[in-house]
C-alpha cells in the first residue's frame, strides 16, 4: 500500500456523505434547535441501521436522537476562527501533503475497524453579509434576470408550469415547517440589531416562526448574495473547496458522496468542477435536490463546463411543482414546461477536454422526478423539501450509499 505524506496509509474504510444546504437555512445545532441535517440523519439511519455513525463528539440528550457532524467555517458562531472550525476534519501537517486525524474522528469507536458510513454536514457561519442584503444585489439580479427571461421561459409551455407551481404553493403553510431543513436560520433574524450593539452574531435557543414567505425571501438573499456579492461567493466557495479536499485526503476515507440542496446545489457545482483530479477521483457520485442551476446557466450566464465532475455520477432531484427546480439534463432549447426528457443530446452542461477537442455532453447524469407534496411533510414551501421525502429521496440515497460502501479503493487510488 502506498504511503501518503511520508506515513503509511491505513485501510480506507469511511464513505462519507457531505451535506451542503442554502446558506441561510445552515442551521447548527444548539440548545432545543436540531442542526438542518439532523431529520435526514435520522432517517438515513433507519435505512442504513449500524452502517451509519452518528457523530461520535456529539453529546445526544434527546431519546433516539442521531446526528450528523456539523462543520463550520468559524467556529464558535461570531468569533471569525475559521482554524477552530476545520480542526473538526483534522489538521495538515506543515508541508500540506496529509491530514493528522489524531482528534478528529469520522465514526465512533465501534466503526473503527469495518467499513461505515459518516455523515459532515456544512454550516457557512458567517452570515452578515446574507441577511444584509443590499438593495442593489437583489436590483442586480433582478434586471439581469428579465433581460434573459427569454432563454428560460416559453409563451406556448410555460403557462402551463406555472399553474403546477401556483398549485405547489398553496399546499405551503403560514407557520414555520414541522422539520429542521427548510427552517430559516435562527441567527439570520435580529441580526442588525446585534451588529449594531457590537454583539457577537450567535443562534438563538428559539426557532424562527414563518413559513411560506419566509423561506422564499431567504432563497431570494440566498441567490442574490451569491450572484452579486463575489466576496461572499469566493468566502463560501473556499470553505467548501476546503472541506471536501481535506476528507478527501483522510486516510480513512475512501469515498465521498455530495448531498446538495437548493443553493447548496449551486455552491457544489462551483467548487466540484475545478478540483484537482486527486481529490475529484474520491467522488463518485453528486446529488443536487431542487436545484436552480439552469436558472444561473440560462438568467445569469454561469458556464455550462462541468470540468472535473465529468467523471462522477450526476443524479439531479426535482419536483416539476417545485419554483426553484428544474430538470438539468435537457439542452438550452429546453424551456421550462416542456418535456423533460428529450430523446436525444447535447445536454445542458458540457465537457471540455483540457487537451481538446470538441465539446461533448456531460456523461452519467440523471434527472430524477420526485412528488414532495405527496411524500414530503407540510409547513413552508413543502414542494421544495426534499430529505423529508423518505420514499423517493432518503431511500434511495441510503441504498446508494450502501453500495458505495462496499466497494473497496482502487490500488492505484490509494
Amino acid at each position: 500500500m502506498a504511503s501518503i505524506g511520508g506515513e503509511q496509509a491505513t485501510a480506507r474504510r469511511v464513505t462519507c456523505l457531505v451535506t451542503i444546504h442554502g446558506i441561510g437555512f445552515q442551521q447548527p445545532p444548539v440548545g432545543d434547535i436540531p442542526g438542518y441535517a439532523d431529520k435526514l440523519h435520522t432517517n438515513l439511519k433507519v435505512r442504513l441501521g449500524d452502517l451509519l455513525s452518528d457523530d461520535p463528539g456529539r453529546q445526544h440528550t434527546r431519546p433516539g436522537e442521531a446526528g450528523a457532524i456539523y462543520v463550520q467555517s468559524e467556529y464558535p458562531t461570531g468569533t471569525g476562527d475559521r482554524k477552530e472550525g476545520m480542526r473538526r476534519l483534522g489538521v495538515w501537517d506543515e508541508a500540506r501533503s496529509f491530514i493528522d486525524t489524531t482528534d478528529a474522528p469520522l465514526v465512533d469507536p465501534a466503526h473503527a475497524n469495518r467499513d461505515a458510513v459518516a455523515h459532515v454536514a456544512l454550516v457557512y457561519a458567517n452570515l452578515e453579509d446574507v441577511d444584509a442584503l443590499h438593495v442593489g444585489s437583489a436590483v442586480d439580479a433582478g434586471v439581469r434576470s428579465l433581460l434573459a427571461s427569454w432563454r428560460y421561459l416559453s409563451v406556448t409551455a410555460s403557462p402551463g408550469w406555472l399553474g403546477g407551481v401556483v398549485r405547489g404553493l398553496s399546499r405551503g403553510s403560514a407557520k414555520a415547517p414541522t422539520g429542521p431543513s427548510l427552517r430559516v436560520r435562527s441567527d439570520v433574524q435580529g441580526l442588525h440589531r446585534e451588529a449594531a450593539a457590537g454583539q457577537s452574531v450567535t443562534p438563538n435557543e428559539t426557532p424562527p416562526s414563518g413559513g411560506l414567505l419566509s423561506t422564499f425571501v431567504q432563497l431570494e438573499n440566498d441567490v442574490c448574495a451569491y450572484v452579486c456579492r463575489n466576496d461572499l461567493r469566493t468566502r463560501v466557495r473556499g470553505f467548501v473547496a476546503e472541506v471536501l479536499v481535506r476528507i478527501c485526503t483522510r486516510k480513512d476515507v475512501k469515498w465521498v458522496i455530495v448531498n446538495a440542496h437548493s443553493q447548496g446545489t449551486v455552491v457544489a457545482y462551483d467548487v466540484l468542477r475545478g478540483m484537482p483530479p486527486a481529490t475529484a477521483a474520491r467522488i463518485p457520485a453528486v446529488y443536487t435536490h431542487g436545484s436552480p442551476l439552469r436558472k444561473y446557466l440560462d438568467l445569469f450566464a454561469w458556464g455550462d463546463d462541468v470540468g472535473i465532475l465529468n467523471g462522477s455520477q450526476w443524479i439531479n432531484v426535482w419536483d416539476q411543482t417545485d419554483p426553484v427546480a428544474d430538470p438539468l439534463r435537457p439542452g438550452r432549447k429546453w424551456r421550462v414546461g416542456m418535456d423533460p426528457n428529450p430523446a436525444v443530446p447535447p445536454t445542458l452542461f458540457q465537457y471540455r477536454d483540457p487537451d481538446g477537442g470538441p465539446p461533448v455532453p456531460v456523461r452519467n447524469m440523471e434527472d430524477r422526478p420526485v412528488d414532495n407534496l405527496k411524500n414530503s411533510e407540510g409547513g413552508g414551501l413543502q414542494a421544495h423539501n426534499y430529505w423529508d421525502n423518505v420514499e423517493q429521496v432518503v431511500k434511495p440515497l441510503a441504498d446508494h450509499l450502501a453500495l458505495v460502501a462496499a466497494v473497496p479503493v482502487p490500488q492505484t487510488a490509494v
